[in-house]
Formats: C-alpha cells, structure tokens, sequence
C-alpha cells in the first residue's frame, strides 16, 4: 500500500512540476492542461469528475492553479497528494520569482499563501477530518473562526428548520461538527460570541501592525532623503 501511494506522489510531483514549469497563459490554461493529462491520457479521473473539481476550484478563494492542485491532488492520493500537489505547483513559480524583487512577486506570494490558508482552515474540506493534533493546531488561527463564523450564519436558518422539524439536537450538532460550523480547541467547544473576539482582535491588531509598518517605512524614507539632502549641501 505505501509502495503505491508512493509511486503516485511521485507521480502527482512529476506532473505538477512540468505542468506549472512549461505553462503560460495563467490558471485556466493549467486547469485545461491537467484535464487532458489526468482525464484524457491517465484516466485516473472521470471528465464529470473533473468538472467537479474544477467548479470547487473556481468557486473557492485563491488563485485557480493552485486551487486545482490541491481539489485533484486531494482526490488522488488524499491529504498528501494534496499537499505535494500544490507543493509541485508553487515551485516553478518561486525559483522563478527569487530572481525579481518587486511588489508583484510580494502579491504572488501573498496569493499562494492566501490559497493554502484558505485549504487548511477548511474552505475546501473540514478540521474534522484532520488528525486531532492537526485540528488544535488549526483552531489557534484566526482565519479558522473566520470560516466558521460564516458558516455559523449561512447554515443557521437550515438547521434551526431542521429543529423545528424535529430532528435530534444530537443530529444537529453532528451536522455542524461535520461542517466546522462548531469549533473545538482541545476538546473545548468555542462560543460563536468568543470567535467573534479572536477574529475581530486579531484583524484589528494585524490593521495596527500594517498601519506602524507603513508609518515606520514612511519615516525612514523621509529620514533617508533628509540626510542625502545634507550630504549634499
């Protein structure tokens, strides 16, 4: 069994390396290119299938590259694949970004970071179904009470019909653990009040933070220009 989860990580890094390192055009271009290599040639995947994933990876926050990385990479070879797929993908596009330093490859960067976040804290599968190690670990991050403030809201109205029908307050809560709706740090449930305050909190400490950095990059430009100004004169 590891020998063939094994052969088809080095299979997933293999193609997302020369699919990532010879592509140009952008994301959608990539999409089309892994159809063909993992629908048409492969066959490892049903063309329904992949329509499937391609619409979660364009529905889902993060560049559609990488989106599509991790959804088929998931598929494939579970958790792992997933990672090593997106792994394969972000790699062309660093070595290449290392040679250029501008506001661009900063964004680029912020973007890929923003698309793995985004995996991680559930936007494309739930804490639940990581390890529970993993699952702590997750429910310390702020963007993991983002998630499921919203999901608190968009899934309140069904489940408060489903008790209204008279489905087991059991079920129901099953239901929202399912979908991260309830969060768990250490076998402690969070109040959807206290995800409130670390989310806010924190968005409202990293806003100071940006705003002291900016402000400090600021003065250090105008103090810059003050002493080249004096070694002129």
């Amino acid at each position: 069994m590891l020998k063939k989860n094994l052969k088809m990580y080095v299979w997933l890094l293999a193609t997302n390396l020369f699919i990532s390192a010879f592509t140009f055009g952008g994301g959608y271009v990539i999409i089309t290119l892994m159809k063909k290599k993992y629908v048409d040639e492969l066959d490892w995947i049903k063309e329904k299938e992949m329509l499937d994933l391609i619409a979660i990876a364009q529905s889902a926050p993060g560049a559609i590259a990488i989106n599509g990385a991790i959804v088929i990479g998931f598929k494939l070879a579970g958790i792992f694949g997933a990672l090593i797929s997106i792994l394969a993908t972000i790699i062309p596009p660093f070595v290449i970004l290392s040679f250029v330093s501008t506001q661009g490859m900063q964004s680029a960067i912020a973007t890929l970071i923003t698309a793995l976040y985004g995996f991680i804290s559930g936007a494309y599968m739930p804490i639940s179904s990581f390890s529970k190690g993993l699952a702590n670990f997750l429910g310390l991050l702020p963007g993991t009470y983002g998630t499921s403030i919203l999901r608190n809201h968009c899934m309140g109205g069904y489940l408060d019909a489903f008790a209204d029908a008279g489905v087991p307050e059991e079920a129901i809560k099953a239901i929202r653990d399912g979908f991260d709706a309830n969060i768990y740090v250490f076998d402690n449930s969070v109040s959807l009040g206290t995800m409130y305050g670390i989310f806010l909190g924190t968005s409202f400490a990293l806003l100071l933070i940006f705003i002291l950095i900016v402000v400090l990059k600021n003065k250090n430009i105008s103090f810059n220009f003050i002493k080249k100004d004096k070694k002129k004169n």
